[in-house]
């Protein structure tokens, strides 16, 4: 199974070397009791400034070379839904944190903004469960 926690202070010293590099969460399965075989390593990442899709990619082998491992994905939180966002701050276990300000910043934003739109997410799911639910018992 994946384990990169011995590879993880690499991985701080190269975030804080980075200046677009806000904060790092890690996300997702991994190091929970859902992590799998096929498990992946999935980082969501705060940027200080836009970046472009390329160098996402290019950030993204960086660290699967740091963490010796091409099981990587990142997140980029300047871009990702409203959900994602919140399920980072939330659920994600903190890797770095450069500025204690932005983060802060981001997270009351994002708390408002997820705490406006909870209602309408959960009467969604609601509502897709029991549809489903439903179609199911016709098949």
């Amino acid at each position: 199974m994946l384990n990169v926690d011995n590879k993880l202070p690499d991985l701080v010293s190269f975030f804080k070397a980075r200046d677009d590099i806000v904060a790092v969460w890690i996300v997702g399965s991994y190091g929970t009791k859902y992590q799998t075989e096929n498990s992946d390593i999935d980082l969501a990442i705060l940027f200080s400034k836009e970046i472009s899709f390329f160098d996402e990619l290019d950030l993204e082998v960086q660290i699967s070379d740091i963490l010796q491992t091409d099981k990587v994905d990142i997140i980029n939180l300047n871009k990702a839904p409203l959900t994602l966002q919140f399920k980072a701050i939330s659920e994600g276990r903190e890797v770095i944190k450069k500025d204690p300000i932005k983060v802060a910043d981001f997270e009351e934003v994002v708390l408002d903004l997820y705490q406006d739109h909870e209602y309408f997410y959960r009467t969604f799911y609601n509502e897709l469960r029991e549809r489903n639910h439903h179609d199911s018992q016709y098949r």
